[in-house]
């Protein structure tokens, strides 16, 4: 068993963004970026980990006070992973991303987006000595959301390979 605590406050001057009525960049003066983080890992069998990560940030623009956009305040990670025949991984993970302020369009007014939730399957095997095959879905529960207001992230993503170890 492993656990572990973080406690982080960062101060930044002139983060470079952009202005959402103009488009153009511009510079903010003070951001702050304040929060913490807790982990835990454990792996009750040789060939079984589990993990789980939690982190609260917030993270603020010090002249107005406003939160910075699409930063999420909870932000919380479960990954298990199983060891087969010593030779093959089976990976899935869940990823929470909380509400977290963005702009609607280019008036400027913000808006609050939802949270989401993604689980992600991953498997590989190497078949023989240094090529590993592979596959993994990205969002296996096809959940629609967004990471930018207005703009739709992928669906449910495939993919299948080979490595050369």
């Amino acid at each position: 068993l492993s656990l572990g605590a973080t406690y982080f406050h960062n101060e930044l001057k002139d983060l470079i963004t952009s202005d959402p009525t103009s488009w153009k960049y511009k510079n903010m003066a003070k951001v702050c970026s304040k929060g913490y983080e807790f982990t835990s890992s454990i792996k009750p069998r040789h060939n079984l980990s589990l993990r789980a990560n939690y982190t609260f940030t917030d993270a603020r623009d010090e002249d107005t006070g406003q939160a910075l956009l699409r930063r999420a305040k909870n932000r919380l990670t479960l990954n298990t992973n199983y060891r087969f025949l010593g030779k093959g991984d089976i990976n899935l993970n869940l990823v929470y991303v909380g509400k977290r302020d963005d702009l609607q369009g280019g008036l400027g007014t913000r808006v609050t987006l939802d949270g989401y939730t993604l689980v992600n399957l991953a498997i590989s095997y190497e078949v023989i000595p240094h090529v590993q095959l592979f596959g993994r879905i990205h969002n296996l529960l096809d959940k629609e959301y967004e990471e930018v207001n207005g703009y739709g992230a992928p669906g449910r993503s495939v993919y299948i390979g080979m490595d050369i170890l």
